[in-house]
């Protein structure tokens, strides 16, 4: 794996594991928003090829579809494999106007991923279900939340 190759999936990765948008506050709602990162700061052993626990950490801004602003994200994501793609850990908390939702697990560094969503507070109390993301144009991610209650 090439260094630009990783670092444009663990900044796919970041951005993606935190766009999601409102559910009209309430679960079992599919919801579509877009993450626009502000700040990412990289952690790596060797910034000439990627190594396990290279780290990156981000936050953003999110918006609707249409563009509005809907909240904002942070993440955090960990080389665990180099093997094939290689594998990430990442965490996203996500502040929406209703509460906030977390998103964290396993997923192979490719653009495209699905991660579970283990939680949330306010509106989002207690959901569950997965958060799929997939990369946009000019490093933003289009994200598809499906919750569940």
């Amino acid at each position: 794996m090439h260094r630009i190759a990783f670092a444009a999936v663990l900044v796919a990765a970041v951005a993606a594991a935190v766009a999601v948008g409102r559910a009209g506050g309430a679960a079992g709602h599919t919801v579509v928003a877009v993450a626009h990162p502000r700040g990412v700061k990289t952690q790596m052993a060797n910034p000439k090829r990627p190594a396990l626990g290279d780290r990156v950490v981000e936050q953003g801004v999110l918006t609707t579809a249409a563009g509005k602003a809907d909240g904002t994200y942070g993440l955090q994501s960990t080389l665990l494999s180099l093997a094939g793609k290689g594998s990430e850990l990442a965490l996203a908390a996500l502040a929406l106007p209703s509460g906030t939702v977390t998103a964290a697990g396993v997923h192979p560094a490719q653009d495209s991923f699905t991660l579970p969503v283990v939680g949330g507070t306010g509106a989002y109390e207690g959901v569950r279900g997965s958060a799929s993301f997939a990369a946009g144009a000019r490093g933003a991610v289009r994200v598809t939340l499906s919750l569940e209650p």
